[in-house]
């Protein structure tokens, strides 16, 4: 069976002497796996299947397999220009890794697919913090796999300077506890709360606010591991040190 579907580039890597294994999110089956014969042989691919590019694909499926056939791809839209601005190229990885952590194998989410190709569009045209534009992403991520945030802290009366994450039962409170946890301060928490009443397009409303990304990417890593009952480890964090 042949599939065409629009998609964006999560990972790749070299493959035997010319070839590539992609993971794509695709419109139409979600998370895929491929495997592109020759590509790095031929000029017109050269390039294309690089991570955050939207690319529209051709494959051949075959459901006693996991390891699909690449028959075609072609670039809808590059993000090369990313990697001029380090903050953003590290926000755009962010967000690959987030869709590649928590998303099911073949399994197609519309709403989620149409939100991570606009939030990278926004991230690559307009100039707005970075780390605005991947809190936004990571609180309506939480929505979409049912394990939303925002209702966590709206809970809470009178926040203090830090919301904290029991890590033994998942409980957010603004006191530690004697347990292991993760902590956000405050300022993160009040903006989650502004990006959530906003749409993308309302993120230029926002005033400077002071984020601390790794403490903000460690506790979403913590909770998004202890709600999905999965050891989740954001590699990009360590990226972020350079830039800090």
């Amino acid at each position: 069976m042949i599939v065409s579907t629009t998609g964006i580039v999560i990972k790749s890597f070299n493959y035997r002497e010319t070839s590539k294994i992609v993971d794509i999110y695709t419109e139409a089956e979600g998370l895929i796996s491929l495997v592109a014969k020759g590509v790095r042989k031929n000029k017109k691919t050269l390039g294309v299947l690089e991570p955050l590019n939207i690319v529209f694909i051709s494959y051949y499926r075959k459901s006693s397999q996991s390891l699909y056939l690449l028959s075609k791809v072609e670039t809808i839209q590059s993000f090369h220009k990313l990697t001029d601005n380090y903050q953003k190229l590290l926000t755009g990885l962010m967000i690959l890794e987030l869709i590649h952590q928590t998303q099911p194998i073949g399994e197609p989410n519309n709403r989620l697919f149409n939100l991570t190709t606009q939030t990278l569009e926004k991230l690559k045209r307009e100039n707005i913090n970075p780390y605005f534009i991947l809190t936004y992403f990571i609180v309506f991520l939480l929505k979409d796999i049912g394990i939303d945030f925002v209702e966590k802290i709206n809970e809470l009366k009178n926040l203090g300077n830090f919301v904290y994450l029991d890590l033994t039962n998942g409980n957010v409170s603004t006191t530690p506890s004697q347990n292991n946890f993760a902590r956000l301060k405050k300022g993160t928490v009040e903006l989650i709360r502004k990006l959530n009443n906003l749409g993308l397009d309302g993120l230029n409303q926002i005033e400077h606010i002071d984020i601390n990304i790794i403490e903000m990417l460690t506790f979403f890593e913590k909770y998004i591991s202890f709600y999905l009952d999965k050891k989740i480890i954001f590699r990009t964090i360590e990226l972020f040190n350079n830039v800090i």
